[in-house]
């Protein structure tokens, strides 16, 4: 199970995420935002592009690791945190350990977008692979509460054939 996010690392950094998933949501797109940040600096930040660019796998931490590793010039992040506005899937846990991230700090629990979107089934929801839990650090944001984000975006967002897309509209 996660831990909560010690307030003093991480909240100048949870409250630029938070701003980032604001803005996202107010100009339409959804609150999916992640930053990954290193020896205390940003290096990379994202959101999520699946619709923009037809690609599933455009989630925006999949998006931050890749501009992370473009970045430093090197596909090993060893050190660096992954903030997340929602709780990685399973692909995007995937990317962080190969990766080698040392800590993932998420606002809302997978778990609980799955409650809010009862069509939306994500992979793995509420579960992690043992190879995470040895390998990285995954610790609950609590503040800022990232949930009033996240219901404001799920409303109207079902769509017609929850199998098109996972249940969610991107």
């Amino acid at each position: 199970m996660a831990r909560d996010a010690p307030l003093a690392a991480e909240a100048r950094w949870a409250e630029l995420l938070y701003e980032r998933s604001r803005a996202a949501l107010a100009g339409g797109a959804s609150p999916f935002v992640a930053l990954l940040v290193r020896e205390g600096a940003l290096v990379a930040e994202a959101a999520n592009e699946v619709r923009q660019r037809c690609d599933p796998t455009a989630h925006a931490e999949l998006l931050a690791i890749r501009r992370a590793c473009a970045a430093l010039a090197t596909r090993d992040l060893t050190g660096a945190t992954l903030l997340t506005s929602c709780e990685p899937c399973l692909m995007c846990l995937g990317a962080a350990l190969a990766a080698r991230l040392a800590r993932i700090c998420y606002g809302l629990p997978l778990a609980r977008l799955a409650e809010l979107l009862p069509s939306f089934r994500p992979a793995g929801a509420g579960e992690r692979p043992p190879d995470v839990a040895r390998s990285m650090e995954m610790a609950r944001l609590r503040r800022p509460d990232f949930e009033p984000l996240f219901v404001a975006w799920t409303r109207g967002r079902e769509v017609r054939d929850p199998a098109s897309t996972g249940g969610i509209e991107q």
